[in-house]
Formats: structure tokens, C-alpha cells, sequence
């Protein structure tokens, strides 16, 4: 069966979707596309939204960033700080929107 994704957030070089076969979710920012179970995507989620990015960012390629796990060992993002309030804003969104489908579901 393929997927068939339905968007849940979109924005400029920006999506999360999930699949209405498998309710996989994918997170797409920028070149990246990254596969997230829906558990391990609402974890993510709350992960990220414990983040201080003042206390945990770096200098990398001449600019401050936080680097951030996945639930793939192999891959993490590296966000500047306009980024990462980006992507915390429409992460955000996404879990409002999970779970009121969640609720429709019951």
C-alpha cells in the first residue's frame, strides 16, 4: 500500500504530513525529509519544546546553532536560532492538530 500523505502544517520550504495508510509522519524542512513514527514524533515534539536554544547552542559555519537528535541515531538537524523558533512554532501547531484528529478518531 502507498502512502498518502495529508498535510497537517505547511509553510514556506515547510511540511509535516501524515500518511492516511500507515500513520507514519513526515517532517519536511528545507532539503530534509525525515520518517517518524506517530509516537516517536509526538516525543520529538515534546523533547523539543524543552530545548533552551541560549543554553544549548554553538558556534557552527560562522553562526550560532543547536544541534538536535532524531529518533535516528544518524541524523540530527542543525538550526539557527530564526530556524528553531520556526520549527518549534509549527511543531507546536502539528500537536494541536494531532490530537483533535485524535479525538475526531474516537
Amino acid at each position: 500500500m502507498s502512502c498518502k500523505p495529508k498535510i497537517l502544517v505547511e509553510a514556506e520550504n515547510f511540511s509535516i504530513a501524515q500518511c492516511a495508510n500507515c500513520r507514519r509522519i513526515g517532517f519536511h524542512f528545507k532539503n530534509i525529509l525525515v520518517g517518524f513514527e506517530a509516537d516517536a514524533f509526538l516525543d520529538f515534539i515534546k523533547s523539543y519544546s524543552k530545548v533552551d536554544f541560549d543554553k544549548n547552542c554553538t558556534m557552527l559555519v560562522g553562526q550560532e546553532q543547536i544541534i538536535l537528535k532524531t529518533c535516528h541515531t544518524d541524523i540530527q538537524f542543525a538550526f539557527n536560532r530564526a530556524e528553531f523558533d520556526f520549527v518549534n512554532q509549527r511543531l507546536q501547531q502539528a500537536k494541536v492538530i494531532l490530537e483533535a484528529n485524535r479525538i475526531l478518531e474516537l
